[in-house]
This record gives structure tokens, sequence and C-alpha cells, in this order.
């Protein structure tokens, strides 16, 4: 029997808000919260109706080096950037048929995140970043989305704002 099938899904890194906080010319403490995966679908066939969705958010606190002496006469500060945290993750399957079926996961795994990139200060108030870097991350015990293991490579593209003086 045919039916009918919806999915939304995004793989890798999807967007983060970070807060970063510098005690020092060359280093700052961070705190960030991100959606690292997420997907949503429903399917139709005959009389069962499936509805399925899943989340991984980290929530990093960590560390950036951005050498002061590299700023001096440029607008562009490279970086270095690690942050340790909880890694959530949420998971919903609800299928209808004869019967209902609704199973609820929400488990906790424990990761790092390594970053390398470079800060443009385009002003005194604004910065524009891209960075690079990987997550790694202990395994779920049950899947969450798509799998067990979130760890893999992120690519970032930033824009941020600086309060007080500025540069």
């Amino acid at each position: 029997m045919r039916g009918v099938r919806t999915d939304s899904r995004t793989n890798g890194f999807v967007g983060a808000l970070t807060y970063a906080y510098w005690t020092a010319p060359d280093w700052a403490v961070t705190i960030s919260i991100s959606v690292l995966d997420a997907e949503a679908g429903t399917s139709a066939t005959g009389t069962d109706v499936t509805s399925k969705s899943a989340a991984v958010i980290p929530v990093l606190f960590g560390a950036k080096y951005a050498p002061a002496l590299s700023s001096r006469h440029s607008p562009l500060r490279p970086y270095l950037s690690g942050a340790v945290g909880p890694y959530l993750g949420f998971a919903s399957n609800t299928v209808i048929s004869a019967a209902l079926s609704n199973e609820a996961i929400s488990e906790t795994a424990f990761g790092f995140r390594a970053l390398v990139g470079v800060d443009w200060f385009a002003g005194s108030h604004f910065t524009l970043s891209v960075g690079a870097g990987y997550h790694f991350v202990t395994d779920f015990d049950e899947p969450i989305g798509r799998g067990k293991n979130y760890s893999g490579p992120e690519f970032s593209f930033g824009l941020g704002f600086v309060f007080g003086k500025g540069r």
C-alpha cells in the first residue's frame, strides 16, 4: 500500500548563540548554546500514522585565546577556542494505528569542542568571524534521531557585537 511521507532534517552544526567575556586582552571565557542536529518527520500508510522528532543541543562552557599582538596593526585576529559541557538529546516517536504508542527520550552525553578561526573587527563595535573545529562527543545510550554519536566537524560563520568601549 502506498503512503505519504514528509521529512525535514539538518545535518551537522545548525547555529549557536555565544557570549564571550574578555578577562584579559588575550583571553575570554565563553558560554554557548547551539543546535547540532535536528529532524522531524511524519509518514502515513494505510491506517498507521508515524511522527518522529529529534534534536541535539550542546550547552558548552569554555575559553577563547586570541593573541592581542596579532591585532595591533590589523583588524584580523586569529583565535583558538575550547569548550566542554553536556550535549542534550531529545527524541519523540509516536505511532497511531489500532493502538497509540508514544516514546519520549531525553539523554545527556558529555562532549568537548575544539575550534580555530579568525575574527575581523569591522569598526569598534562589530565583528565577523569564521571558524572550523570538531565536536568530540560520547555516545548516547539510545539513538537520538540519526544515531548515538554526534562527533564531527563544525564550520561556522559569526556576527558579533562588542559591548563597552570596543577594541
